[in-house]
C-alpha cells in the first residue's frame, strides 16, 4: 500500500466518522454534565429509567459510527484496490458485503439495546443462528 493511498483512507474515514464522532463527544459532555449536575435531584426510578435511554443513544451512536467506517473503508477499497484488478467479480461483491456489514452492525446493536427494555433476545438469538 502506498503512502498516499494510506493516507486518503485515514481522511476518508475521519471524513466519514466525524459528524457521529462529534455527537459522540456532544452525547458525552452531557452526561458528565447529567451526572454532575443533575443527578442528586433527579429519583433512583428515573434514574434507572434514563440509564437504559443514555445506553440506547450510547450504542446508536457506536453503530453509527461503525458503519460510517465500514462505508468508507469499502469506498476507498472499491476506488483504489477493486478497480484496479481485472476481474469485474470485487466490483460486484464490494455493495453486498457492504449492506451485509451494515445489517449486521445494526443487528448487534439491537441485540445489545433490547436486554434493557426487559426483552429476552435468547429465542432471537437462536433465530439468527439458524438463519
Amino acid at each position: 500500500m502506498h503512502r498516499d493511498s494510506s493516507e486518503k483512507i485515514s481522511w476518508e474515514i475521519i471524513k466519514k466518522a466525524l459528524f457521529p464522532l462529534i455527537l459522540f463527544v456532544l452525547f458525552l459532555v452531557v452526561y458528565i454534565f447529567y451526572k454532575i449536575k443533575l443527578v442528586c435531584y433527579i429519583s433512583q426510578e428515573a434514574q434507572a429509567g434514563l440509564k437504559k435511554y443514555v445506553i440506547t443513544i450510547l450504542v446508536l451512536i457506536v453503530g453509527f459510527v461503525f458503519q460510517r467506517i465500514t462505508g468508507a473503508v469499502s469506498a476507498w477499497y472499491k476506488d483504489n484496490i477493486a478497480s484496479q484488478t481485472l476481474t469485474r467479480l470485487d466490483d460486484e461483491l464490494i455493495p453486498l458485503v457492504r449492506r451485509t456489514a451494515k445489517v449486521l452492525i445494526w443487528i448487534i446493536a439491537l441485540l445489545i439495546i433490547l436486554p434493557f427494555y426487559g426483552i429476552n433476545i435468547s429465542a432471537l438469538i437462536t433465530t439468527l443462528g439458524v438463519s
